[in-house]
C-alpha cells in the first residue's frame, strides 16, 4: 500500500492499455525518480472464488502456502496472470524505453488470502504477502 501512495516517484496507472490487453495496474517510476532505486512494476489480478476452490474461509485460511501454491486452480490462474503480467510488461518496457518491469501475478481466494508470483528480472518465486497466515 506504501508504493500506492508514492505518487512523487511513481505514475500509476490502472488497466494500461498495451495493445494486447490491459495491464490491471502499472507502476512506472517518473523519467524525474529514475535516480531513486525504485523498480518499474506491472501487477495483474486474478480470482478464485470459494465455490470454484470448494473451500469454505476458515478452510482457506487454514491451508499453507505450500498447500495453496500445489492446488492445480490456483496454479492455472497464477500461470494465467503470470503470462499476461509478463506480456504487458513486455510491451511497457518497449513503449516507455525501460530496460526491465518486475511483474507480479496476484491471485485472491475469495477475500481470505492472497498468493503471489513475482518475476523479477527472469526470477521466478512464489510466496504469499507479510501479514498472512500460512
Amino acid at each position: 500500500m506504501t508504493l500506492l501512495n508514492a505518487d512523487r516517484i511513481y505514475m500509476m496507472v490502472s488497466e494500461t492499455e498495451t495493445g494486447r490487453g490491459y495491464a490491471d495496474l502499472s507502476l512506472i517510476v517518473r523519467p524525474d525518480m529514475r535516480r531513486h532505486q525504485a523498480l518499474d512494476l506491472v501487477l495483474e489480478f486474478k480470482y478464485l472464488s470459494l465455490e470454484e476452490l470448494n473451500q469454505n474461509g476458515a478452510e482457506i485460511r487454514a491451508g499453507s502456502r505450500e498447500d495453496w501454491l500445489k492446488h492445480p486452480r490456483v496454479q492455472a490462474k497464477l500461470a494465467e496472470a503470470s503470462a499476461q503480467a509478463e506480456r504487458y510488461g513486455d510491451t511497457l518496457r518497449n513503449r516507455y524505453g525501460l530496460s526491465h518491469i518486475t511483474c507480479f501475478a496476484v491471485v485472491a481466494l475469495g477475500l481470505e488470502r492472497l498468493v503471489y508470483q513475482c518475476n523479477n528480472y527472469g526470477k521466478k518465486s512464489s510466496d504469499q504477502p507479510p501479514g498472512t497466515t500460512g
